[in-house]
């Protein structure tokens, strides 16, 4: 007697020991699905509602009428409503963290010479040499005159630099240059500081340079702004100052000190020197040097403080009076060491001419390092009787 048959999907048909016929893939896929769907009609018809209706049709009209007509009662809410000492504890928000102010852009060069400085300082803060060919190159002007000079000049291969940085400098240029031709934005800063970028307003109160071992001397005005005296010619004023142009605050540098020197071997031993605050790299801008403007040849003789000024040297500059902290700088002679700043006219963001103090030791300048300048050798002809050559004692290391 043959064996109970036994439904074997893997065949598809009813099996037994004795035979098995295999029928081809598409029926036994079908076979599958058949079942599967039998299946689900099975456990749909045992879980179905007795009035009928289908389970998506209860739900839906159960979520409509709760949604129209529950309210739950008070007493209701109370008793579901967890204890206080249960409830998550919640952080009370504090107040915003503070804002970051915005790093003041800078302000784009208004003359070749300012331009021609931006790009040493810019190859000091990479550590690369400047090329030859823009180390005598006259400074122009016009900014994007001096711009194509600059480009012109680094248009071919410098063996100073590789080809990349060379690119990199002539679109710095080119990028500074393009600053400047642009129209200034509007800005809501009615007063300038005594620095292009230091913060301050005109308006602030006055503060005196504090001095190391010292005190401001009773016959010096502190004063960042320039005095213009009546002898100067009027196109002349026209041609260095800028109408409208906000008062600047009454605010001591950040940049530099003024110390007592007290080493016995300087010759400046017991006067002042100007010594920096922090570590400047070459051709940054320090502060400016103020006083007194008058004609070039009308200045006061006996005054230690007399500098040239203007773009043709055809005025003078005297803080014997009147002035900032840039009068105290030192000169190099006898120090045994070598000048590392030097003048510079420049715009300031306003148009104005201004005398700035700049470092050009190649290797910058240290913090707590002092200043030292040359004051040019009229300056001490007029003032040792002898050789210059004899009155220089100690050589520069």
């Amino acid at each position: 007697m043959p064996k109970a048959a036994v439904h074997d999907w893997r065949w598809g048909v009813p099996s037994s020991s004795s035979s098995s016929v295999r029928l081809p893939k598409k029926r036994r896929r079908k076979l599958r699905l058949q079942s599967k769907a039998a299946t689900a009609t099975t456990a749909a018809a045992t879980h179905a509602p007795a009035d009928g209706t289908t389970l998506d049709q209860r739900d839906a009209t159960a979520s409509t009428a709760a949604a129209s007509t529950y309210a739950p009662p008070a007493s209701t809410t109370q008793q579901h409503q967890p204890p206080a000492a249960q409830l998550p504890a919640v952080a009370e928000a504090g107040p915003p963290p503070p804002r970051t102010a915005a790093a003041a852009p800078v302000p784009p060069p208004s003359s070749g010479r300012e331009l021609h400085d931006e790009l040493l300082a810019w190859l000091a803060k990479r550590k690369l040499p400047t090329p030859h060919s823009i180390t005598g190159l006259v400074a122009r002007p016009d900014v994007a005159v001096h711009a194509a000079a600059l480009c012109e000049a680094l248009g071919s291969a410098q063996p100073e630099l590789r080809e990349r940085e060379r690119r990199a400098l002539v679109r710095f240029a080119e990028q500074r240059a393009a600053a400047a031709a642009a129209p200034p934005a509007p800005s809501l800063e009615r007063n300038d500081s005594s620095s292009d970028d230091e913060g301050g307003r005109g308006d602030a109160e006055q503060l005196l340079p504090a001095i190391k071992g010292g005190t401001w001397p009773q016959d010096l005005t502190f004063s960042t702004e320039y005095r213009w005296a009546a002898n100067v010619p009027a196109e002349l004023q026209k041609r260095y100052l800028r109408s409208g142009a906000p008062a600047r605050s009454l605010r001591p540098s950040r940049r530099v000190d003024i110390v007592v020197i007290r080493e016995p071997s300087h010759p400046a031993f017991g006067e002042c020197g100007l010594f920096a605050r922090r570590a400047m790299v070459t051709g940054q801008w320090i502060l400016d040097y103020t006083g007194v403007v008058t004609a070039s040849g009308s200045e006061d003789r006996t005054s230690d403080y007399v500098s040239d000024f203007g773009e043709q040297s055809e005025l003078a500059l005297d803080a014997k009076t009147v002035g900032n902290e840039a009068r105290f700088v030192n000169d190099y002679r006898n120090t045994g060491r070598r000048p590392n700043v030097e003048f510079r006219t420049r715009r300031d963001r306003h148009g104005c001419l201004r005398q700035g103090v700049y470092v050009c030791a190649k290797g910058g300048v240290s913090a707590g390092e002092e200043l030292l300048i040359n004051y040019g050798k009229p300056f001490w002809r007029a003032r040792v009787a002898g050789s210059l050559e004899a009155f220089v004692k100690v050589r520069p290391r």
